[in-house]
């Protein structure tokens, strides 16, 4: 890759005589990705990427680049949240690009953390992933009100995400966040409504129709879950969570819940922990 990275990470899965098996990982930079940790789920390869930083400085650049051929199947989550430090010097955008691309009959779950904005910061993110019709894609991120000295909420700048899923190259799933806190109440009515976290779910897969969503929906009912979500189906087989709530911790409740719901009744997968307080493992 011709362009300047301050972290850069990639990461290859190919099927091989039944097995999946890791082709490809590099990184350079301040990114590092940690060892195959597959013995915890034992039923893929299991990766965290990380961050050496602490956090991302103003104006840097950062790439992420996952590929699944055929057959393979994969976890990839994040170590930590993404801390995005002050851009006030030069006004720079901090930035991060996202890009998976999944061949035929694969099969991605992709965790990312919430991004936690310092006072100041400016921060763009952009995840494109590339579908096959037969691929499957299970999607988190998030940001929350962020950290500033003062302990007040939503003291950033700009945060951009943009979030993009071609499915057989037709775009399926399109989400667009901006949010500058200097111009707009972020407890307002459309945007985080009184609370201080946001997170976002998809799952796509040819299992998913209006039936399993009608299941799943009964399933949460079960739960006293302290933030506030719904469940829309998408245009292609598939379904997006938006969730706000109080702390990350209780958004992750909810995704969760999700995803295990998914990874039982469709993939036959036991329950995911990535984290002490998840409420199932």
């Amino acid at each position: 890759m011709s362009e300047h990275y301050d972290g850069l990470m990639q990461l290859g899965f190919s099927e091989r005589n039944g097995r999946v098996i890791t082709r490809k990982k590099y990184y350079e930079g301040n990114s590092r990705i940690s060892a195959d940790t597959s013995q915890q789920q034992a039923e893929m390869p299991y990766y965290f990427l990380i961050s050496t930083g602490g956090g991302f400085l103003e104006g840097e650049n950062y790439h992420v680049d996952i590929d699944l051929t055929k057959g393979a199947k994969a976890l990839v989550t994040t170590q930590a949240p993404t801390y995005v430090f002050k851009c006030d010097k030069h006004g720079h955008l901090t930035k991060q690009k996202t890009l998976a691309h999944l061949e035929e009959d694969t099969y991605l779950e992709y965790l990312a953390d919430e991004v936690i904005p310092y006072g100041k910061s400016r921060y763009l993110q952009h995840n494109i992933f590339e579908l096959d019709q037969s691929s499957e894609l299970i999607y988190s991120d998030g940001v929350t009100a962020g950290w500033s000295e003062d302990d007040k909420p939503f003291q950033y700048t700009y945060f951009h995400s943009l979030t993009q899923i071609y499915r057989d190259g037709q775009l399926v799933f399109h989400d667009n966040m901006l949010l500058e806190p200097e111009f707009e109440d972020m407890f307002a009515l459309g945007y985080f409504e009184g609370k201080t976290n946001y997170n976002n779910l998809v799952i796509i897969s040819q299992a998913i129709d209006a039936d399993f969503i009608k299941d799943l929906r009964a399933f949460l009912d079960e739960f006293d879950f302290v933030s506030d979500f719904g469940i829309s189906e998408l245009a292609c087989p598939g379904l997006a969570v938006k969730i706000l709530g109080p702390t990350a911790g209780d958004n992750r409740e909810v995704i969760m819940e999700c995803t295990n719901y998914f990874r039982e009744k469709v993939k036959g997968l036991p329950a995911l922990r990535l984290r002490k307080n998840d409420r199932r493992g």
